[in-house]
């Protein structure tokens, strides 16, 4: 049974300024709540999309600050960049995990799009009951994302781009979550720097020394860039032109690990999987009435391909 699958480590911490902010401000029949996203610079290029959702109170009735805070923010009364904030001027925020199974973390999304017939899955950073609080003394240097899981490694393989091999090799495999069910996760690993800061080919000890259903505990870098690199056109007749264009990368950089404390079985990850493709198929069936439906539950290799850029930034 998939419920024997222990919950693992899933934990994230970004800090940096808020560069926009995606939020609402709701209410239903249990009171007030705030929900969407901030998008959060996190390095020169980087930004990082962190999913919230914050009742005004918890369930033990007190008030829950982090709503105070993602209100003001909705209000514009704590600018972003987007509101026409320089960086200095602009909120900055931390974010991190405490001990709660609930906290700052990845989580999955499965929905189907209005209009569509293909059910869709996401994999995004969610606030969860995590830690989240303003901090205006951040400067740039302190710009941070990194993140720290429990995975069941499934696959090992190089990484191939424009048809070559690039040196780095792609490590995918699943979170243990609540409930025994997992979240799918790639990440890659290639040159990283030592304890005496030398070169170290962290690639080439997952290709020899890490067997596919191996469980371990993997740290990182959430590497989210949308990079703008600008070409001067023309110029032989008249002016010049600028052409600009985007880049994007969407990678979890790997820079360390250890064995995992949680002992993950494969017909566990089986079982789970299972239970996925059969969830798929009720909201596939449920045609309109499943718009929008959202379940943090597992992937499954054989029925949908998750693709690292459907990874939002």
């Amino acid at each position: 049974m998939s419920s024997e699958l222990k919950q693992g480590l899933n934990s994230v911490e970004v800090t940096g300024v808020v560069k926009e902010n995606k939020l609402e401000d709701n209410k239903n029949d249990k009171g007030n709540f705030i929900n969407g996203s901030l998008i959060i610079k996190t390095g020169e290029f980087s930004n990082v999309e962190v999913k919230v959702f914050v009742s005004e109170f918890t369930k033990k009735g007190k008030q829950d600050l982090r709503y105070s805070i993602l209100k003001q923010i909705a209000l514009g009364e704590l600018p972003t960049i987007a509101d026409g904030a320089t960086e200095e001027e602009a909120v900055k925020v931390s974010i991190w995990s405490d001990n709660n199974k609930f906290s700052a973390g990845f989580k999955e999304d499965i929905f189907k799009p209005k209009n569509s017939a293909k059910v869709v899955t996401k994999v995004n950073i969610d606030l969860g009951l995590g830690k989240f609080e303003i901090n205006n003394k951040i400067k740039p240097e302190d710009y941070k994302a990194k993140f720290d899981v429990d995975v069941y490694v499934d696959k090992i393989k190089e990484e191939i781009k424009n048809e070559e091999e690039t040196g780095r090799v792609v490590v995918s495999g699943y979170i243990p979550a609540y409930g025994g069910r997992v979240i799918p996760i790639e990440m890659v690993a290639g040159i990283v720097k030592d304890k005496d800061d030398n070169d170290f080919d962290f690639a080439e000890q997952f290709r020899t020394d890490v067997d596919e259903g191996t469980p371990l505990r993997l740290y990182g870098a959430i590497n989210f860039q949308e990079i703008i690199e600008k070409k001067k056109v023309g110029g032989v007749l008249g002016m010049a032109k600028i052409e600009e264009t985007k880049k994007y990368v969407s990678d979890l950089v790997l820079v360390g690990g250890d064995s995992s404390t949680v002992k993950i079985n494969e017909e566990a990850i089986k079982d789970a999987l299972a239970e996925r493709d059969i969830k798929i198929k009720e909201i596939e069936n449920k045609g309109s009435k499943g718009v929008g439906l959202k379940n943090k539950l597992a992937t499954s290799k054989s029925s949908v391909k998750i693709d690292p850029n459907d990874i939002p930034f």
